[in-house]
């Protein structure tokens, strides 16, 4: 297995293992028997509209970069390995932001809704943007080049 497919691999196993433990522990919070009691259900919505926007600009980048990609990845070219490790390294980094501000979310530390919104503006807006675009690039290594160059026109 090439360097590309293997980090591929790695990034679609890592983006879709924490978004389902994101919505897993938004689930938790929203179907959990305390909810209706204590009137956390609120807090539950504002999680969801949150989590929303900070997975799935980049689950949908990894979604379509990798059905666009599959059954070529035998023949794409050299993948530059220090982008493949930024890329899932900033990738992991992000995602425990995310860990982070959801078990402080969870445990209730982030009673007040507007930090939520604090948090995601300064800390992990610019970070998704950063992965966004490192994310990019490293799909964008895998291009449709031909394996050999198209014989030449004849002359007109």
């Amino acid at each position: 297995m090439n360097l590309f497919a293997s980090s591929r691999g790695t990034l679609v196993a890592l983006w879709f293992g924490a978004a389902g433990v994101l919505v897993f522990f938004g689930l938790l919070n929203t179907l959990g028997p305390w909810c209706p009691a204590s009137g956390s259900c609120d807090t539950a919505a504002a999680y969801f509209r949150w989590l929303a926007p900070s997975l799935l600009p980049v689950l949908s980048l990894i979604i379509a970069s990798y059905v666009h990609s599959r059954g070529r990845v035998a023949n794409c070219g050299p993948t530059d390995k220090t982008l493949s490790r930024l890329t899932v390294g900033a990738s992991a980094f992000y995602i425990l932001i995310l860990l982070m501000i959801t078990g402080a979310f969870s445990l209730q530390a982030l009673s007040n809704l507007e930090r939520l919104d604090e948090l995601t503006v300064w800390i992990a807006g610019p970070v998704q943007s950063m992965v966004l675009g490192l994310n990019g690039l490293f799909f964008l290594q895998q291009t449709d080049e031909p394996s050999s160059p198209d014989p030449a026109p004849a002359g007109d």
